[in-house]
C-alpha cells in the first residue's frame, strides 16, 4: 500500500462515504464528506502528476559520472595499495636543529 497509489486514496474516500450513513449529526456527516472529497482530490493529483522518480540510469548526471565509477560498497574489499607510498616511509619531518653558537 503506497501513498503514491491513487487507488489507496479512492478506497479511503469510499470508506468515509460509508461512514456518513452511520454518523449522527449534520456536522459529522459534512466533515466526513469533506474528508472523502479531499481523498478524491489526492487521487486525482497523483494520477495527473508526472513520475517524480528518475530511472536508475539517469539518477547520476553525466557531469558527475565522469569523475569515477560507482563502487558497490556492500561486501567489496577495501582498496589497499600494493605498496606504501614513499612519503609515508619517511616518517614525520624533523624540525631543523638550531646551529650551535660558536663560543
Amino acid at each position: 500500500m503506497s501513498r503514491d497509489d491513487s487507488a489507496v486514496w479512492r478506497a479511503r474516500a469510499e470508506e468515509m462515504r460509508r461512514l456518513v450513513d452511520t454518523a449522527e449529526g449534520r456536522v459529522s456527516k459534512e466533515l466526513l464528506l469533506r474528508i472523502a472529497e479531499d481523498y478524491e482530490w489526492f487521487a486525482r493529483s497523483i494520477e495527473q502528476r508526472p513520475n517524480r522518480f528518475l530511472p536508475a540510469e539517469d539518477a547520476v548526471p553525466a557531469e558527475v559520472k565522469r569523475f569515477g565509477e560507482r563502487i558497490a560498497s556492500a561486501g567489496a574489499p577495501p582498496l589497499i595499495p600494493d605498496t606504501v607510498p614513499d612519503f609515508l616511509k619517511r616518517g614525520p619531518a624533523m624540525a631543523e636543529q638550531p646551529a650551535d653558537d660558536e663560543n
